[in-house]
């Protein structure tokens, strides 16, 4: 009930408001009319009645409620549904989401003992007196009182002599059928009652009603109504003078006032401004429900306990719903992603046309869209107030307009057909001061209440709260399957300690807090398990670690390249020797030097001299263009650089650089048997660059004690040891690199280096892979995917079958490429890990064992010795189970900070406030899982705002990787200037698969403003280090509603060849000879597959790497042409790579002897 409303209402009883002296209210009213619940309902309105007739009195205002004129004449005569009777209507159609239910209750009673015939009757009487219990809906949409309808009759089950197995199976069987029954609106009355005899004299009342026609105020009148009519058969219920009807029209009237446009005008600003619903987790889209089922939970408060919560909140000056809103709004903010969000609140409001319009039956239900933020730190007194605040505001400006109105400006300012604000508060508790009984208290009078339950369409959550005897009830009904097991009663079981504790203990309404509901018991032990991973840290540096094995193993192999193997001595007389050169030039701890390589040997002998002299390694990609090369080398105040005779040549160099070429001559002289200044534990070993949102890199400092906890977890954890290889796919400047060098090296192991022409050819790799029995892989998912690809297409090429351990990490893995692995590599184990550079290489694994299909990803897993992580929320506090957060990491591999950045270090590197850990903000995404395994969600750069929705792209890429027929999905979004914004999805489909069946399958999965554009093909771009290059989709996403390039025809039969191939692998409708093969969607797997077609096809000596230096069809075409391509060339180049074989076999021996 509004303000307005109130005031009107308190004149029909005699009792007038006005400003008085000093303008404070005047109460003017009839002996005994000013009742105690008057007196409190206007001690809670003092403020919005003091500004409203302070208003009024600067400007009269209209007439706000006319009296109601009866109209039996017409009483039959259709008539318009309301706004909310109408949603109600549509929202029950099974072409709707979540619309196989209708507003409904259900009510069981038991009766000791029950009359049968009597309770017909009485029924029967309360249908007679009501018209909305006759009234149908017609197919047009308008609604019709009937003169007469059927007898209501009660259906009956004898169970009285069953066993308690049978009446237990005949109960459930009956409360089944009607407890979420959808009844025919075209029929009257929308009601069924059965009765179940049972043992005992005892006998069970079931009521089906729905409620499209009924309020919560008529439901209250119904049950009341119902039981007179029970208890006083012979006693005539009063007769009333005025319908529905004649309410509806009267109201409608008043849609065009000059109050209710202020009131949409309120509203359509208010709309902008409000956030979503709360942001539960969910284990499935709504629209994948075939039928929702609702159960409820009820809490209470005796008549103890709920006197000393209204005492609490009228010593305040708080109303019981502001108080039980935010009780809550609170335990939603805990388990949603957003601590601002909107709530339905539905308004029972009956504005005082006529004395009797509080006996009728029918629908006066408004609604408020209220936001809510609690998102700041305050005592819970301070948030009541706030949302106290808000309320009166909005339900101030809810006069004369239904909140569906407000619903529909949410809808047009979201440009979506449909707004929808799922989780709903409904208070009942004013019922009783407008003069109605709560109906478990009317039907208390002739029975024992059982069992209630009340469902609405669309709705996931419905809190509704009344007073019974003497003390609280409030429910949840709440739609089960849409989430997680477990998860609702965790929610339900926090919020009834909730209210306990605001009842009993008075400093809960003070301290100033964000939160206010603890973690769940089995979330905290959960937690403390999961961080368990503490363990003695090393005092080795990643130089002893190498020394040792040197000491051990001076004549085993530790790195095999194309050009050289060198043994663990050989490795460290080189290193030694360039060690000293490198501290004569001046480099020592707290230095950085510049390593500008290609994939050699070198690279090893680099690192470890720089780490003999004290000094950090930077590393450079030499394919880098000369401004990016030149700013990294400034920022890292690089005066010295370690480089190859080739790359040295090749490089264009900033000037003032000391220049140190690796060189096959070994090393001279007696100094080199021992280090010049080998590092303490303590100190910098390397600096990585990332990207940094910003545009610019940050380099990530990382200390030997960082790097070798994790080197020796990984080598323990694994069991590596002196029998394991690993071939070094990764670039240096990527941090997978670090365990290729360091970890082999401290297990005594092997260094498989590529040629660094084919570091990027599966073929290349097979061949080292099987050649040199590899036995340790580590890259990102992408190169493996080459790798299984190439395999797959070509079953004579030769298995990897020495690979123990297969590690994946850097970007999402498949959730099929385990499986595909597996049957390449039998006695492979797939691990998944994941963890920053900052944090040190991996601090976070999953060994993938049976993958479920359904997955939206293989988790992201546990930390590993000496990590921890924790799922916070925007104040560093920690999220339940399920419940999405920001990842932090803490342990023993969080880095030193970025170099030469201590700004960038003090916002990503921080110290909890409260616990006192030193935390890296990783800015990902994830949520902890009830079997202890985190799930990673994405990037947090990766949430955009379209049309007012808040979108994680990584949401809509984890639903796409469901589908059988994706390989992998990014979703980027295009906004060309002047544009709007849209989602775009890329798809790289693994077998045939049309737009319309995979948006169908998002559709089952995604609400619909998630629901992306599609561009379908075999693969995504991927930059350098092998992750998908979102920067590349956002420039293709463009390009989707841009006028395309010029097209050129192929000009030679080897380019139509090539074209027709590109074109079928790439799904191009056409193709110039000019299109770049990574501009039209390929990326490295998509290559893969293209020249292996060429070579199957056309017999062509093409190798993966061949497009990548020559991108298009034509230069593609120019130079296999130039080459002499054909069977020949392929016999030839098979006998080249068979004599390179034979060369590095005898490098091996020799260096053995």
């Amino acid at each position: 009930m509004s303000v307005t409303e109130l005031l009107s209402g308190l004149a029909q009883l005699g009792i007038h408001i006005s400003l008085g002296a000093g303008e404070q209210l005047s109460v003017n009213a009839p002996k005994g009319a000013l009742t105690a619940e008057l007196r409190q309902r206007i001690t809670e309105h003092k403020p919005q009645l003091l500004a409203l007739l302070r208003a009024r009195k600067a400007q009269p205002a209209e007439p706000e409620v006319p009296p109601l004129v009866a109209d039996p004449a017409n009483r039959y005569e259709p008539f318009p549904l309301t706004d909310i009777q109408q949603a109600y209507w549509l929202g029950r159609g099974g072409a709707v989401e979540m619309g196989d239910v209708s507003i409904h209750v259900y009510w069981e009673h038991d009766f000791s003992p029950l009359d049968v015939p009597r309770m017909e009757r009485a029924w029967q009487k309360v249908i007679a007196r009501h018209d909305m219990l006759r009234a149908v809906i017609l197919p047009d949409g308008r609604q019709q009182i009937l003169r007469e309808v059927p007898p209501l009759r009660i259906g009956v089950l004898d169970l009285s002599q069953a066993s308690p197995a049978e009446v237990e199976a005949g109960l459930a069987q009956v409360r089944d059928a009607l407890s979420h029954q959808v009844l025919p609106l075209d029929r009257a009355p929308q009601a069924e009652v059965r009765a179940t005899h049972l043992p005992g004299g005892v006998t069970r009342l079931h009521q089906s009603v729905d409620l499209v026609q009924l309020d919560g105020g008529s439901l209250a009148l119904l049950a009341y109504d119902v039981a007179r009519a029970y208890q006083h058969p012979d006693t005539e219920l009063p007769a009333l003078d005025i319908s529905y009807r004649d309410y509806v029209l009267a109201e409608r009237k008043l849609h065009d006032s000059q109050t209710a446009q202020q009131s949409l005008a309120y509203w359509r600003s208010r709309v902008r401004e409000l956030p979503p619903a709360p942001e539960l987790p969910l284990a499935r889209a709504p629209s994948s429900l075939k039928t929702s089922r609702f159960k409820r939970r009820v809490a209470r408060l005796d008549a103890t306990r709920w006197a000393q919560l209204q005492a609490r909140a009228k010593a305040r000056g708080l109303t019981l719903s502001s108080v039980l809103i935010s009780v809550y709004a609170e335990v939603l903010a805990a388990w949603s992603k957003s601590p601002r969000f909107t709530l339905n609140i539905p308004l029972f409001s009956r504005m005082p046309m006529h004395p009797q319009v509080n006996e009728l039956l029918g629908d006066f239900t408004s609604m408020i869209l209220l936001g809510l933020d609690l998102s700041v730190p305050e005592s819970f007194e301070s948030r009541v107030q706030r949302t106290q605040a808000q309320l009166w505001q909005d339900i101030e400006h809810t006069q004369h307009i239904s909140g569906v109105q407000a619903l529909r400006e949410l809808a047009r300012v979201q440009k979506t057909s449909n707004a929808s604000l799922p989780i709903v508060f409904a208070s009942l508790l004013s019922l009783r001061s407008e003069g109605y009984a709560d109906w478990a208290s009317a039907w208390k009078q002739i029975s024992e209440p059982v069992f209630t339950l009340t469902q609405t369409p669309q709705l996931w959550i419905d809190n509704q709260v009344q007073q019974e005897d003497g003390g609280l009830a409030a429910s949840w009904d709440t739609v089960e399957e849409l989430f997680p097991s477990g998860m609702l009663d965790q929610m339900f079981e926090s919020y009834r300690l909730l209210l306990e504790q605001l009842a009993t203990e008075e400093a809960a309404w003070t301290e100033v807090r964000l939160r206010r509901v603890a973690l769940p018991a089995e979330t905290v032990r959960l937690l403390a398990e999961f961080n368990a991973t503490d363990a003695p840290v090393s005092t080795e540096t990643l130089y002893s670690l190498f020394q040792k094995q040197v000491h051990a193993r001076p004549h085993a192999e530790a790195v095999i390249s194309p050009r050289r193997t060198l043994t663990y001595g050989e490795l460290h007389g080189r290193a030694n020797a360039l060690s000293h050169r490198l501290g004569a030039l001046g480099c020592a701890k707290g230095h950085l030097v510049g390593v500008v390589m290609e994939k050699g040997w070198e690279q090893l002998v680099a690192v470890l001299a720089i780490h003999g002299c004290g000094a950090a390694y930077l590393p450079v990609d030499p394919e880098l263009p000369p401004e990016r090369l030149k700013l990294l080398l400034e920022q890292g105040q690089v005066r010295a650089v370690l480089t190859q005779p080739e790359v040295g040549a090749r490089v264009s160099w900033p000037p003032g650089l000391e220049r140190v070429v690796v060189e096959d001559a070994g090393p001279q002289g007696p100094e080199t048997l021992r280090p010049v200044a080998p590092p303490a534990p303590e100190d910098l070993a390397y600096v990585i660059y990332t990207s940094g949102s910003t545009g610019l890199p940050k380099g990530a400092m990382l200390s030997h004690r960082n790097a070798v906890n994790r080197m020796l977890d990984v080598n323990a954890r694994f069991g590596v040891g002196t029998g394991d290889r690993n071939i070094a796919l990764t670039a240096l400047n990527h941090d997978l690199s670090v365990y290729d060098v360091f970890g082999m090296l401290a297990a005594g192991g092997c260094v498989v280096m590529p040629d660094a022409a084919s570091v990027k050819d599966p073929l290349h790799w097979v061949e080292l892979l099987t050649r040199e029995r590899v036995t340790f892989w580590n890259s990102v998912p992408a190169f493996m995917e080459m790798l299984v690809e190439t395999l797959e297409r070509d079953p004579s090429q030769p298995r990897p079958g020495d690979l123990r351990k297969v590690v994946l990490s850097g970007d999402w893995v498949p959730v099929t490429l385990p499986n595909r692995i597996r049957a390449l590599a039998p006695g492979a184990q797939v691990i998944s890990a994941g963890g920053p550079t900052e944090t040190c290489v991996w601090d976070i694994c999953y060994p993938v064992g049976t993958v479920d299909p359904s997955w939206p990803s293989i988790p992201y897993g546990r930390p590993m010795t000496n990590a921890r992580y924790h799922v916070l929320d925007e104040q560093l506090e920690p999220r339940p189970v399920w419940v999405p957060g920001q990842l932090y990491i803490a342990g023993a591999g969080v880095g030193l900070g970025y170099w030469g950045d201590p700004e960038k270090t003090q916002q990503k590197f921080i110290t909890h406030p409260r616990t006192g850990e030193r935390l890296y903000r990783s800015g990902d995404l994830g949520r902890l899982l009830p079997d202890g395994n985190i799930e990673f969600l994405g990037r947090e750069d990766l949430q955009v705002k379209i049309q007012g929705h808040r979108i994680e792209l990584g949401e809509i890429e984890a639903a796409l990787s469901q589908h059988p027929a994706v390989r992998v999905a990014a979703v980027t979004v295009a906004a060309p200037a002047g544009g709007k914004k849209r989602l775009v999805a890329f798809v790289s489909i693994k077998q045939e698969a049309s737009e319309e069946t995979l948006l169908e399958f998002l559709r089952e999965r995604l609400p619909s403003h998630m629901l992306p554009t599609l561009v379908l093909g075999d693969s995504l771009p991927l930059s350098a280090n092998g992750k998908v290059d979102r920067k590349a989709l956002a420039e293709l996403a463009l390009q989707q509603a841009q006028p395309k390039a010029a097209f050129v025809a192929p000009g030679s039969e080897l380019e139509l060849q090539i074209s027709q191939l590109v074109q079928q692998e790439l799904k191009l409708s056409e193709l110039s000879v000019d299109g770049q093969f990574f501009d039209l969607g390929a990326d490295s797997t998509a290559i893969v597959r293209i020249t292996a077609t060429l070579r199957e096809t056309l017999k062509l000596d093409v190798r993966a790497t061949d497009p990548f230096r020559f991108p298009t069809v034509r230069s593609l075409a120019a130079f296999l042409a130039q080459k002499g391509s054909g069977p020949a060339a392929a016999v030839q180049a098979g006998a080249d790579r068979a004599a390179a074989r034979r060369e590095a076999r005898g490098r091996r021996k020799g260096a053995e002897g």
